[in-house]
């Protein structure tokens, strides 16, 4: 095995203990890893359209920001099946260097697992994002959706966790336009088939609308 086969394969068993504490032996010891120090707080979040149309596709992106050293990542997103599909996970991208996506499986309905490892042994820090979520609006949003994190870490050089904040995103609806308004006319009637002079006579129609919005109707006699 290679260096960086060794290298790759240490991060991903690292990633499947969710990077908790690593020891290190060190002259009969156990010794905790010292954390690396952190310029301001790692936080990654979804952004979304501000709405999106029934029926539509529409792209989520993966934000990450203030990481140092990044190098693996591992989280699950979660959504209701009934209103998206997930169509596909992409590469992201920090200061210009490609995020893989390793793996992106279904976990059971609306929950994917998604794996990513930078290749090489040097990682990357700075801002961009993580991946790139395309979806499906496949039913009824009403009011909004929500797209979630869980199970989520990240991983440095060293393969020791960095802490960070994960923020889900909600994605908000369009209403389906109104039909227009659809007029029809039925049930005409007269009171009397002759009439004298002066003599009043009374004509009468239904007028039915029968479209989504509200609207007039001329009625000419």
């Amino acid at each position: 095995m290679n260096v960086g086969m060794k290298k790759r394969a240490g991060r991903i068993a690292s990633l499947a203990f969710g990077l908790a504490s690593i020891l290190i032996m060190a002259g009969g010891g156990l010794l905790p890893p010292v954390a690396p120090a952190y310029a301001a707080a790692t936080t990654v979040s979804i952004t979304v359209p501000s709405t999106v149309p029934p029926g539509s596709n529409f792209t989520a992106t993966v934000n990450i920001n203030n990481v140092v050293n990044f190098d693996a990542a591992s989280y699950d997103i979660s959504f209701d099946p009934l209103v998206l599909r997930l169509n596909s996970v992409t590469n992201g991208n920090i200061n210009g260097k490609p995020i893989p996506v390793d793996i992106w499986n279904q976990r059971s309905p609306g929950t994917y697992a998604v794996v990513q490892n930078l290749s090489g042994t040097n990682g990357v820090s700075g801002n961009g994002s993580l991946a790139v979520l395309q979806f499906s609006v496949v039913g009824s949003l009403s009011n909004s959706t929500s797209i979630n994190f869980s199970n989520a870490v990240l991983g440095n050089i060293q393969a020791q966790a960095i802490p960070a904040t994960w923020t889900g995103a909600l994605v908000y609806a369009i209403p389906p336009p109104a039909a227009p308004a659809n007029f029809s006319i039925s049930g005409f009637s007269v009171s009397k088939r002759e009439a004298g002079l002066n003599e009043p006579v009374a004509v009468s129609v239904l007028v039915t609308n029968t479209g989504g919005s509200e609207g007039t109707y001329p009625v000419i006699l």
